[in-house]
């Protein structure tokens, strides 16, 4: 019971820690998508003229 109990704050610890990293990435994915729908069109054209005038 005595390691259990001392286990426990460590998996509590280990479980936020977890938590917050997955919050993170998913909120950094969130607003880097809606970035690149946003600029979608700026980025094809900026990589058209970066393909054309690199080739031609």
């Amino acid at each position: 019971m005595r390691q259990a109990c001392r286990a426990e704050p460590f998996f509590n610890y280990t479980f936020q820690n977890e938590m917050l990293a997955t919050n993170i990435y998913i909120k950094i994915k969130i607003a880097y998508f809606i970035f690149y729908f946003f600029n979608k069109k700026i980025y094809n054209t900026h990589y058209e003229i970066l393909i054309n005038g690199s080739v031609f």
